[in-house]
């Protein structure tokens, strides 16, 4: 992957990565010196009822903190042990995420939702979930602020 990244960074480009951060109690030393910006997907896909003691999750915290790493907050269906809304197990998830360093975080739906075998969720309580994460202020850094600054617009 790093000889990947090094391709993309003279192209403006990030790298995106699916990943279970509580299977990588190392994450940090991996994912550290990266040439280009990291985007984790789906909150870091912890699985419930992992809690965000997890080591791994520790470490993504850490990347985040240090400005290393994005999130994106996509697929809180996907890691919660809920079948339907709200998922309050990923609230702390969300939460802890957003508070390492709310400048590195964006927001996605994950739409068309592939691969998804449970009910299908609606996007539109997908983005009200923020009002239940953070404040309307780093709602707008998430929503506009962020992926104007990873995206280049």
């Amino acid at each position: 992957m790093r000889r990947f990244s090094e391709r993309l960074a003279p192209l403006g480009w990030h790298l995106e990565l699916l990943i279970h951060v509580d299977d990588f109690p190392d994450l940090k030393d991996t994912l550290m010196d990266y040439p280009v910006d990291i985007v984790v997907g789906h909150l870091g896909y912890m699985k419930s009822p992992e809690t965000i003691d997890n080591p791994g999750f520790q470490e993504f915290r850490g990347l985040v903190r240090g400005g290393n790493c994005w999130v994106k907050l996509t697929g809180s269906y996907r890691i919660t042990g809920a079948d339907s809304p709200p998922y309050p197990d990923v609230v702390p998830v969300a939460q802890a995420l957003i508070a390492a360093n709310p400048d590195r975080i964006i927001w996605g739906t994950d739409w068309p939702h592939p691969i998804h075998y449970r009910g299908m969720p609606n996007d539109a309580y997908l983005l009200d979930q923020l009002l239940d994460w953070t404040d309307e202020a780093t709602i707008e850094k998430i929503l506009v602020d962020n992926p104007e600054e990873l995206f280049g617009f």
